[in-house]
């Protein structure tokens, strides 16, 4: 189950109901999100480890001498300095998706989402090989 939420002003808020789907989230999942929250010692803990694993990809990028945006959420936005859509069809490849920036106007910028230090560590394998197959 996935449920998000925004926190805007009303101005926005409208912005954003005239581009939402129909019925996106379940009463089932809406259940599920307010329990979740209720428990605040899982929330902090889930809060701190999106947070570390978040920093790490942000310094582990900068090391591949790719830029990213500080982000305090649990994605963050890469740029690849070249056409990402190659790039995020070539991590597809490898079992990593990313969401390519192609259609939002920023054709070499990506988003990803913040995963498991098991995950992330294969998206970094995997982004290691992709742009050293692409510097050739």
């Amino acid at each position: 189950m996935r449920v998000g939420y925004a926190l805007a002003s009303e101005e926005v808020i409208q912005y954003l109901y005239r581009v939402r789907e129909p019925f996106v989230v379940s009463s089932l999942a809406i259940k599920a999100a307010v329990g979740a929250l209720s428990d605040i010692q899982h929330y902090q803990r889930v809060v701190g480890s999106i947070k570390e694993e978040r920093d790490r990809l942000q310094k582990e990028l900068g090391k591949r001498g790719l830029t990213v945006i500080p982000s305090q959420a649990n994605f963050i936005f890469i740029d690849f300095k070249m056409e990402a859509d190659g790039i995020c069809k070539r991590l597809a490849e490898y079992g990593v998706l990313i969401r390519c920036s192609q259609s939002w106007g920023m054709p070499t910028w990506a988003r990803m989402s913040v995963g498991t230090p098991e995950a992330d560590g294969l998206f970094l394998r995997a982004i290691d090989a992709v742009l050293d197959d692409m510097s050739r």
